[in-house]
């Protein structure tokens, strides 16, 4: 039972208070970007921002995670993490120039992804450790609950504090936060987070040479043939394939959270308290949708839930574009936020369920590169097509988009509906 798993608690809890920071932190960010340069591609920009660190560091930070260094990457992360927030919080109390605070902002954003890439594969790798397998559907859905808490609560914390006071105070409590995820890593057992097992499986793949060349690149090629070894493993296996195929082309077409802050301006003429509910409509219907998960059985066919996830999170978008009324983009964005939860969770459910443990670290690394990419890439993607179409019309666009490409992965890989699970 969970509720009896004491450490699971422990890392729950502190996730959850940490992520709550973390999305007050990331809606501030658009809304001091678009506040500061007035311009839709600046928002876009953003994407791109994130998405170098993420292509360049996450598969060395699924590779550590591998080498039984998961506690290490947790504890350096999160420290970082917390100084960078901090920083950002301390200069812009500073009246600098707008071009000046933008620069920064954008520096911080991809400093915070170099720290994340580090994280992600190393926290996300962790919960299966915490819990028997039996328990790790729920357990990933308690993790959706506590990710959409944030969700919800975050962006309408941070458009209340902005409304009040100065938005820098968003990023130091957010950098504090980081400081729960330490306490309960530093709680549980190393033998835990880094099983030994684990240790000497990958102490077995280091090579054993006396060449001079092999001295001086042992971790380089130990480091190459195991990401080999774990992109060989995902070729192999259809329905991996079709799941982090399926995440990215959604998360492509369909981001148009990304112009929110546009949007609540230009179209429905709010603030930034009118903003944050706009942005926290997305997680109540993904808090919905995990509470749901919870009390129903679990699906045989969980590919089916991760196909309709993805085709009904094209439909939300396509109400996002066509509404110009604030309850029905309420609406509209709790479905995305719904379908996106339950297509998480089955997701996230048939990809740890496939991983051998030993691979756990370097899979979810490459299965971060699919989650993180699409959606950074469909934020510059928003912005360009917002630029050169009109905001609306680029909104509707990438709804009918994601229901296509859907289409298209589900007629290439039909594994994946027929997969029972």
């Amino acid at each position: 039972m969970l509720s009896e798993n004491r450490y699971f608690k422990f890392f729950w809890g502190a996730h959850t208070l940490s992520s709550l920071g973390t999305k007050m932190h990331q809606a501030a960010l658009l809304w001091h970007i678009y506040t500061v340069s007035n311009s839709v591609l600046a928002l876009g920009l953003v994407g791109i921002a994130r998405l170098i660190p993420t292509l360049l560091l996450i598969l060395v930070g699924g590779y550590i995670a591998d080498q039984g260094k998961r506690r290490t990457s947790l504890l350096v992360a999160q420290w970082a993490l917390a100084a960078i927030a901090i920083s950002l919080g301390l200069l812009s109390f500073l009246e600098l120039h707008s071009n000046t605070l933008l620069i920064y902002l954008y520096v911080t954003a991809v400093l915070t992804e170099c720290a994340s890439t580090f994280d992600g594969p190393a926290r996300k790798s962790l919960i299966p450790l915490l819990v028997p397998p039996q328990s790790l559907a729920s357990a990933l859905s308690l993790t959706g609950i506590s990710k959409n808490i944030s969700k919800l609560l975050g962006p309408a914390l941070m458009g209340i504090m902005v409304a009040y006071m100065d938005i820098a105070w968003v990023y130091i409590i957010n950098g504090f936060s980081y400081l729960c995820v330490i306490w309960a890593v530093l709680l549980i057992p190393k033998k835990i987070i880094d099983p030994i097992d684990l240790r000497k499986k990958q102490q077995d793949l280091k090579p054993n040479t006396s060449s001079s060349f092999n001295n001086l690149t042992p971790t380089i090629r130990t480091f190459m043939r195991s990401l080999s070894e774990g992109f060989r493993f995902l070729w192999r296996s259809p329905v991996l394939l079709s799941i982090l195929a399926l995440d990215f082309v959604a998360n492509l077409w369909a981001a148009a959270t990304v112009l929110l802050p546009v949007y609540a301006k230009e179209v429905l003429d709010l603030g930034s308290s009118g903003y944050g509910l706009l942005a926290s409509s997305i997680a109540a219907g993904g808090m919905i949708a995990s509470i749901a998960l919870l009390y129903l059985p679990d699906p045989v066919y969980k590919g089916r839930g991760v196909i309709l996830g993805g085709a009904f999170f094209g439909v939300g978008t396509i109400l996002l574009g066509l509404s110009d009324s604030f309850v029905v983009s309420v609406l509209a964005l709790a479905l995305v936020g719904a379908s996106d939860q339950v297509s998480s969770v089955l997701r996230n459910t048939l990809h740890q369920l496939s991983l051998p443990n030993e691979l756990r670290g370097r899979l979810t690394a490459i299965n971060m590169i699919f989650t993180k990419s699409g959606p950074r890439l469909g934020e510059l993607e928003a912005g360009l097509a917002a630029t050169w179409i009109g905001l609306t019309p680029s909104i509707i666009f990438g709804g009918v988009a994601c229901l296509i490409s859907v289409g298209l992965i589900v007629y290439c890989y039909s594994e994946l509906w027929w997969h029972e699970a």
